[in-house]
């Protein structure tokens, strides 16, 4: 009879996370990989944690898939090299859930637009900003609309520094490109690139991002339940917020909120 593993610790599963994290930094770097290679890895933790998979089996079979990479990429520089190649060993335990990531993640963004950013941005940055640009250009006049109703004199709206902030976030340079991802494209476009640099600038934008729609998701929360809009105007920002809110849960940024003042 097979011996029960023992399951690891909370210590032992974040030291060891800990330690994947830091293989894929050197895997990266060494290799030249892009950054994404990490994130995917922390999409699937994140999923595995949502999910209360088997924390155990899930650090296992990540250890033995990386293990291979790294493997992989050993024997293709020992073959550059002209040294003799060591086998590299199938992963029997390839985690059987990293598809499902990929999928779900697919399935949820899939129906907002890809911002033309750069070949090589991240997926879901470049979602998250088509997103971004759906909200201004079909939402953001009509809550501008009942803005004014609500408050003649914009000034004296609760919801006067709003407005400066879409525009700085979501305005978009003549090419279409998002102002906000300037610096990213920058970076992507330098050489040789700065991988550390560009993951800086994708977690600020997306956190910037995240900020932004919570925000409004606040404020449009607000005006549906005020008095001073007549049922019609409520209704109308309610399903804005509505969209609001989707996109809030699609890209999971539920916790990425500004901290209270």
């Amino acid at each position: 009879m097979e011996k029960k593993r023992k399951k690891y610790s909370s210590q032992e599963v974040e030291r060891k996370i800990g330690e994947i994290k830091s293989k894929y930094d050197h895997y990266i770097v060494q290799y030249l990989k892009p950054p994404s290679t990490k994130r995917a890895f922390e999409e699937r933790y994140y999923y595995a944690l949502k999910n209360r998979l088997d924390l155990t089996n899930f650090i296992d079979a990540e250890m033995s898939v990386l293990g291979e990479l790294i493997a992989k990429e050993e024997s293709l520089a020992a073959s550059r090299a002209g040294k003799p190649q060591m086998p590299v060993r199938n992963s029997p335990r390839k985690p059987d859930f990293a598809d499902r990531v990929i999928e779900e993640n697919n399935r949820r963004i899939d129906k907002y637009p890809l911002a033309p950013v750069h070949e090589d941005a991240a997926v879901e940055l470049a979602r998250l900003y088509g997103a971004l640009a759906v909200f201004e250009d079909e939402h953001w006049p009509i809550v501008e609309k009942v803005i004014r109703k609500a408050h003649p004199i914009l000034y004296s709206s609760p919801y006067v520094n709003l407005g400066p902030k879409v525009f700085a976030l979501c305005g978009r340079s003549p090419d279409g490109v998002p102002s906000r991802l300037g610096r990213y494209v920058a970076f992507l476009n330098g050489f040789p690139r700065n991988y550390n640099a560009i993951e800086s600038e994708e977690k600020g934008c997306l956190l910037e991002a995240a900020f932004l729609l919570h925000e409004v998701s606040d404020a449009l929360k607000e005006m549906s339940e005020s008095d001073t809009l007549g049922a019609g105007d409520r209704s109308t920002v309610e399903q804005i917020g509505n969209f609001v809110h989707s996109v809030i849960e699609d890209f999971r940024l539920k916790d990425l909120k500004p901290k209270k003042r």
